[in-house]
């Protein structure tokens, strides 16, 4: 049996893009295995373009379904355009399949708004 190697890819369009509801904001990746659910919040940062700052205090990962959850300081706004980047922690617990193949996201620019804002 051939040794998967291919690394699990940030879905940045359809259906499952980045999407926002209050303070969560829900990340998914496309690969042939489940996600690793070993990840911390601190390789992630989260800078919207209204200027108001936002942290990301923890991250969780849904192995099979292939999301990781961001909990963030505030709600994403219907106005914010948020830019969203990853640095992989150098203890090797970042975002990666169970096969160990590192997930890509670099810098990412989206315009998801709060599904929950009227």
């Amino acid at each position: 049996m051939a040794s998967d190697t291919r690394a699990p890819k940030l879905v940045t369009a359809g259906a499952n893009a980045p999407t926002a509801a209050d303070d969560q904001l829900v990340l998914t990746y496309d690969g042939p295995n489940n996600l690793d659910g070993n990840i911390g919040a601190a390789g992630f940062t989260v800078i919207s373009t209204t200027g108001t700052a936002i942290t990301v205090s923890r991250a969780s990962v849904d192995a099979k379904a292939q999301t990781i959850t961001l909990t963030l300081s505030r709600a994403i706004t219907t106005q914010d355009v948020i830019k969203i980047s990853y640095t992989p922690p150098a203890n090797g617990n970042g975002v990666q399949d169970v096969a160990g193949n590192d997930g890509l996201l670099g810098l990412l620019v989206v315009s998801c708004g709060n599904q929950h804002a009227q």
